[in-house]
């Protein structure tokens, strides 16, 4: 799945991540779901280049953001969940894979 969007602005108290969640049907039995809840975070060189040489994220600037280390779900396993954002037309792009095993 791919899927355009936004970096989260810069916000004092607030880390930079994006949240997402997977829910799957089981084929077997409509009532059988499976969900999984996460973050995806971005690399700390990335976003600090982000919020203070990208227009509109210059105006707040990188002082006063939290970072990553700062994050009790990152330092549970959220570098595993690390996105490295690379130049890409006239934005970003980056990729993760992410398997989720409904097998139990």
């Amino acid at each position: 799945m791919s899927r355009p969007t936004r970096i989260p602005a810069q916000t004092s108290r607030l880390f930079t991540y994006f949240a997402f969640r997977f829910k799957i049907r089981s084929a077997a039995s409509a009532s059988s779901t499976y969900e999984f809840t996460s973050q995806l975070f971005f690399d700390e060189s990335f976003l600090s280049s982000l919020y203070t040489q990208q227009t509109p994220y210059t105006t707040k600037g990188d002082s006063g953001r939290l970072s990553n280390a700062s994050d009790g779900i990152y330092n549970q396993g959220g570098s595993e969940l690390l996105l490295t954002p690379a130049a890409s037309g006239g934005g970003y792009a980056a990729a993760i894979n992410v398997g989720m095993n409904v097998s139990a």
